[in-house]
């Protein structure tokens, strides 16, 4: 026992989210083709990435202050214009990551969350295209574009991969029966992809989202929630 907790304290962990429990109760780093998976507290936009376009097309305004016709009212205060709301949460202090048999990395929750709570803000990289069907979501717009009477399109704003930078939400494990869900929401400056509660949590459960029927139509293997036939929905 001496030796196990010596290995525990002279872990270096500089973010708790750098860290996994595994199944047999040791700890390993989140890693992606062999690189740390790195916390991070907002999303990266590198311009060198978007051949050089300089605006973040999540943002609500431009450099010089002028609106960018991004998104809609702050769903904190109400703002039709870019404003200074942040989504205050502490729900990633309140989590664990942890192994989980047949799935893999997930996250696992420390107290009781409640309906209707927001967690989170989906985090990564900003890029243009879609890299892979695994990992990255799609980043739309917060407001429906109107084609014609009795059509509407959705814009799509950017793709967001945190195969290497991203916060504790990447981790989070699908089910059939999710506790969560993924929304589109304006907050303050900018348009984000939210992680809300749609059943209560309890302390010590699984948090867990739906990816989507698109998701499983796209891969070859089957969804091990053990809550459908493998199909990745009811």
């Amino acid at each position: 026992m001496k030796l196990e907790i010596e290995t525990y304290m002279n872990w270096k962990v500089d973010h708790p989210h750098h860290t996994v429990i595994t199944l047999d109760g040791k700890l390993k780093e989140p890693s992606y083709n062999g690189q740390l998976q790195k916390h991070i507290n907002e999303s990266i936009y590198d311009p060198k990435k978007w051949s050089g376009q300089k605006q973040d097309p999540t943002l609500r305004h431009k450099a010089n202050g002028t609106p960018t016709n991004v998104g809609r009212q702050c769903v904190r205060c109400g703002s039709p214009v870019s404003c200074a709301c942040r989504l205050e949460t502490r729900a990633g202090e309140l989590i664990e990551l942890r192994e989980y048999s047949g799935t893999g990395t997930g996250v696992r929750a420390l107290t009781r969350f409640r309906r209707g709570d927001i967690l989170d803000i989906f985090m990564g990289e900003l890029l243009p295209d879609i890299v892979e069907n695994v990992y990255p979501l799609t980043q739309n717009d917060d407001k429906n574009n109107t084609t014609t009477t009795t059509t509407t399109t959705v814009n799509s704003l950017c793709t967001i991969c945190p195969h290497q930078f991203g916060n504790w939400t990447r981790f989070i494990s699908h089910s059939c029966r999710p506790a969560t869900q993924f929304m589109t929401r304006t907050i303050g400056n900018r348009v984000v992809c939210t992680v809300e509660v749609i059943r209560d949590i309890l302390p010590f459960e699984e948090i867990t989202v739906g990816y989507g029927d698109r998701y499983w139509t796209a891969l070859d293997y089957d969804c091990l929630c053990g809550h459908c036939d493998g199909s990745g929905s009811e």
